[in-house]
């Protein structure tokens, strides 16, 4: 019987060590990307994922990177105040000391720069604790660069892309697991968009077309999006 205990044990072990730490408790969840589906610019790898069937897997040469994609499905993210992704890394030293600046982005327009949310990631990444395997990593809504007025309810886009320099070459990244969700990481609901801008130098939010953005709030009232199509 004790044999039958330590087996299950180290099966447990094993199978928390395949899943990437999430640091914040996700409800809502809605999936924009399985990652099992070729995506121009990454191959599919079988054996490292935390879903479904495959990651995207690609070996960066020390240049610029640059992957889009046009989802099958129009994806509705209503109420969700996050945007996440299993991020694999082989070397987070070299991720570090090489990639320039790494970038995220949702589009309701089949394109970029158009109805978008963009994330600048590097910046997340270099705030978190990474370990080399998979990382969960999170991207609050109420923080992403808009560029136009972003669709929630059709979803249809997205793009990944780095700019690096010598030391990153070589350095294996994967996606996996793209998805929207509801986490509480971010309360911006009793603050205007101005205010937070003034407290928050660093986080660039960008509003065209309108003066005043709107708010949509959650049932619970708890969180904001500035800028929304509804």
């Amino acid at each position: 019987m004790k044999k039958v205990w330590i087996a299950l044990t180290v099966v447990c072990l094993l199978a928390l060590l395949c899943v990437p730490f999430a640091a914040r408790e996700e409800a809502d969840v809605v999936g924009l990307f399985d990652c099992d589906t070729r995506v121009s610019g990454f191959t599919l790898d079988k054996n490292e994922k935390t879903e479904g069937d495959t990651s995207l897997s690609v070996k960066l040469g020390g240049d610029s990177f640059v992957a889009s994609h046009n989802l099958r499905d129009t994806v509705d993210i209503t109420g969700c105040d996050t945007v996440a992704f299993d991020l694999y890394i082989d070397d987070v030293e070299a991720l570090i000391a090489g990639v320039r600046e790494m970038y995220f982005e949702i589009s309701s327009a089949g394109v970029c720069d158009q109805e978008e949310l963009q994330w600048a990631v590097i910046a997340t990444l270099k705030d978190m604790d990474l370990e080399e395997g998979w990382n969960t990593v999170y991207l609050d809504i109420g923080t992403a660069s808009l560029s136009g007025e972003i669709d929630v309810t059709a979803i249809d886009y997205f793009r990944f892309y780095t700019f690096q320099n010598s030391e990153a070459s070589g350095l294996v990244l994967k996606l996996d697991n793209i998805r929207a969700c509801y986490t509480g990481g971010e309360d911006f609901s009793d603050m205007e968009l101005d205010a937070y801008q003034r407290d928050n130098s660093d986080v660039d939010i960008i509003i065209q077309g309108q003066s005043v953005p709107d708010l949509d709030k959650r049932d619970e009232g708890i969180t904001k999006t500035a800028g929304f199509k509804k």
